[in-house]
């Protein structure tokens, strides 16, 4: 069974790369240090962190609505 616990785990993982890709812009023309590895970082990691929450998201929706547990 997949608990919420993992759902909720995944939204605050994405969450930070969320907060980490908006500084990235904000400052990227501003820093002397160019961190083009960190937003490809944050991509390549919130890419497939999204899939596998859609994924639980769908696995907790079919369960919740077909009874089983």
């Amino acid at each position: 069974m997949i608990s919420n616990n993992k759902i909720a785990t995944t939204n605050i993982v994405l969450a930070i790369l969320l907060v980490l890709g908006i500084t990235y812009y904000y400052f990227y023309n501003q820093s002397p240090i160019q961190i083009e590895r960190l937003g490809n970082l944050g991509f390549w990691l919130a890419f497939p962190l999204s899939i596998i929450n859609i994924v639980l998201g769908l696995k907790l929706l079919k369960n919740k609505t077909t009874g089983k547990r």
